[in-house]
């Protein structure tokens, strides 16, 4: 139960959600899995989850509302969550994007390098090996 500075009026405008039951709302709203839900607009849904999950865990402050307040607004673009887990998510498709060029990549580079008659690391390697025999 949060504390609130005024002690008049009814009940749900002096007691307020905990930061773990806003915390459960908004994750119950935002991972909506309905057909006009904000997570099945990226490309990768899956990372965007990830991406809230991170923003979730890293926020400590929340503000201090009623239940009047939380449950009459419902406006969950005040606490900066789509702002913060867009920026996270655009760095966890960068870290994927690396990971896959890497395992795509890696294999050509390392046959271009190699390659047998005419590869780029060949000579160096031939000399070593033939120990200037060639």
């Amino acid at each position: 139960m949060n504390e609130l500075s005024q002690n008049y009026g009814p009940w749900y405008q002096n007691e307020g959600p905990t930061v773990e039951e806003m915390k459960k709302d908004v994750k119950e709203k935002l991972m909506d899995t309905g057909p006009y839900s904000i997570i099945w607009e990226k490309k990768v849904p899956y990372l965007y989850l990830k991406a809230i999950n991170h923003v979730f865990n890293s926020s400590i402050t929340w503000p201090l509302v009623s239940w009047r307040g939380w449950r009459g607004v419902k406006d969950y673009k005040q606490f900066k969550i789509f702002e913060n887990s867009n920026k996270k998510y655009n760095e966890f498709i960068k870290i994927r994007a690396k990971k896959k060029l890497a395992i795509l990549l890696e294999p050509y580079i390392i046959h271009r390098l190699y390659r047998f008659p005419d590869g780029l690391r060949i000579k160096k390697v031939r000399e070593s090996w033939y120990q200037g025999i060639i």
